[in-house]
């Protein structure tokens, strides 16, 4: 089971094993482009080794990420549309389907590859993108409301940012997945010591 959390207006955090706080901000410029940052706070606890060792730290890991090549703060981008974002077709015969080595660089090739604005009217969702469909109906309902005067979803709120993550797990039997990522998950309890 995998939950990312999105927070209105422009924030997504990733799941990740055992759970995730780090964020990534994408921030409207303009009506065609946007900012994307990713915000990782310090390494969290996961003194169970929940999902054994972290896939990019694993020698002869076919991916790399940016974290790995710098020491914290700004790292910069080294696979750009200038360079083709690196991509090798040793690496695409060997295992890595994009030729791209670096992980996050793979995301961003596709998003800044589809040009300014897709068109979207032809578009058949189906039943396993229903997260999809209710995530459109909210934006779309938000910036007709905002339009109209009304307070956007979650501004406002009594709400501790600190207690939204995302979450990764392979469940048990009769396992609530509700508790992934909560206060209530003893993974998260025994993490941050609330135990």
């Amino acid at each position: 089971m995998r939950i990312t959390a999105y927070v209105l207006p422009y924030s997504t955090i990733v799941a990740s094993i055992p759970f995730s706080t780090g964020q990534g901000l994408f921030i409207p410029i303009d009506d065609e482009n946007c900012w994307r940052y990713i915000l990782m706070p310090r390494t969290r606890r996961n003194p169970r080794n929940l999902g054994g060792e972290n896939l990019f730290a694993v020698p002869g890991a076919p991916f790399t990420v940016p974290a790995q090549r710098g020491a914290g703060g700004i790292i910069p981008r080294e696979y750009t549309a200038d360079n083709d974002y690196q991509i090798s077709r040793e690496a695409q015969r060997y295992g890595i389907f994009s030729g791209v080595s670096d992980f996050v660089s793979q995301d961003l090739m596709v998003t800044e590859s589809m040009g300014p604005i897709y068109d979207r009217t032809q578009e058949q969702l189906g039943s396993t993108d229903k997260a999809i469909s209710r995530m459109r109906h909210i934006l779309i309902s938000a910036a007709k409301g905002l339009a109209a005067g009304k307070e956007p979803p979650a501004v406002g709120a009594d709400l501790d940012f600190r207690s939204i993550r995302g979450a990764e797990k392979i469940l048990e039997p009769d396992e609530d997945w509700r508790l992934l990522g909560t206060d209530d998950d003893p993974v998260v309890q025994e993490a941050l010591g609330f135990e």
